[in-house]
């Protein structure tokens, strides 16, 4: 979804989200104003937002991305081997 009379770069809502991370377009925000790309909306884990993140910065003709992405899942701490073993 695009603001009113704004385009997106072409493709950064396939490229990122339906493609590389299986999120339904209709959960992700996009907006753009002069190259600049703002992000709403929950991805399915932490490290997800992060990936799409740079990859919609490497998109052709984005010159900079405004993360509001959250997260269903924090994936970002992982357990230490030595706190799995005393299981």
């Amino acid at each position: 979804m695009t603001a009113p009379g704004r385009r997106h770069p072409p493709g950064i809502v396939e490229q990122v989200f339906t493609n590389r991370l299986s999120v339904p377009p209709a959960l992700i925000n996009v907006q753009v104003r002069d190259g600049a790309v703002s992000l709403r909306g929950e991805g399915p884990a932490s490290s997800d937002v992060g990936f799409a993140v740079c990859t919609a910065a490497a998109v052709d003709g984005v010159v900079a991305v405004e993360n509001h992405l959250t997260a269903a899942v924090d994936d970002r701490h992982r357990p230490r081997t030595a706190d799995l073993t005393d299981y």
